[in-house]
């Protein structure tokens, strides 16, 4: 089932870890996959971030401060996204789990793992 899509965010995508902004609820300690140039990657959420570009600025979010919601001006609820931050636990191998030495690409899918490929 496919959780999201990895995201550029500023330290990475790299071999150690990866965001992925989510299309539906994930949860910490869950496991995923992606696919990498070695193959298929399985790493676990470690973290889960909630954005909204609207609260980025806080002189913005100052400024509306004094009475008036930001929210009756903008479409504040259509622009909050969920973000996860996954950690790599090895990329799939005939032996087991190998290191991870290239990252995904941003764009690529993210999946839950299913009960049968876990170890």
């Amino acid at each position: 089932m496919e959780l999201g899509v990895v995201v550029t965010a500023p330290d990475g995508p790299s071999t150690f870890a990866f965001t992925f902004l989510a299309k539906q609820e994930v949860g910490v300690g869950q496991f995923v996959m992606v696919r990498v140039p070695q193959g298929v990657a399985f790493g676990v959420i470690t973290e889960i971030f909630i954005t909204n570009r609207y609260f980025a600025s806080p002189e913005i979010v100052r400024g509306f401060d004094s009475g008036v919601s930001l929210s009756s001006a903008f479409p504040t609820g259509q622009w909050e996204c969920t973000l996860a931050k996954v950690q790599f636990l090895g990329v799939e191998s005939g032996e087991g789990l190998d290191r991870v030495l290239s990252p995904p690409s941003p764009g690529e899918r993210v999946l839950d793992v299913p009960p049968e490929r876990l170890f």
